[in-house]
């Protein structure tokens, strides 16, 4: 597993931190897929006022109805803890890319 999808030749921090940037071309259109679901989902229920829990409550019912797994513990102390392994993860390639060092090539003798 690693990053799919980058602006440049090498990924940066920011970039590192987005998840659906790990997903494939089948995964980002699921993704894709789900969204447009629960746009028209929460299109239906604006006409009442909704807390945040009850929006999440939605969503998770959405995700499921979907055949999605969901993380109910899922916290902000673990997107933390993601970013600071993104970092970890992203310097760690800095340094190994930095060492492969291509050789120049040797010109033939004339």
């Amino acid at each position: 597993m690693g990053l799919q999808s980058l602006k440049g030749d090498k990924p940066t921090l920011a970039e590192a931190k987005i998840g659906k940037n790990y997903l494939d071309g089948e995964e980002l259109y699921q993704l894709h897929i789900l969204c447009e679901q629960w746009l028209i989902e929460s299109a239906a229920i604006r006409a009442r006022k909704m807390t945040m829990a009850q929006l999440a409550v939605k969503f998770d019912e959405l995700l499921k109805f979907q055949g999605h797994e969901v993380f109910g513990a899922y916290k902000d102390f673990l997107r933390d803890r993601a970013h600071a392994h993104a970092a970890r993860e992203l310097e760690a390639w800095k340094e190994r890319t930095a060492k492969e060092v291509v050789a120049p090539k040797k010109r033939p003798a004339a």
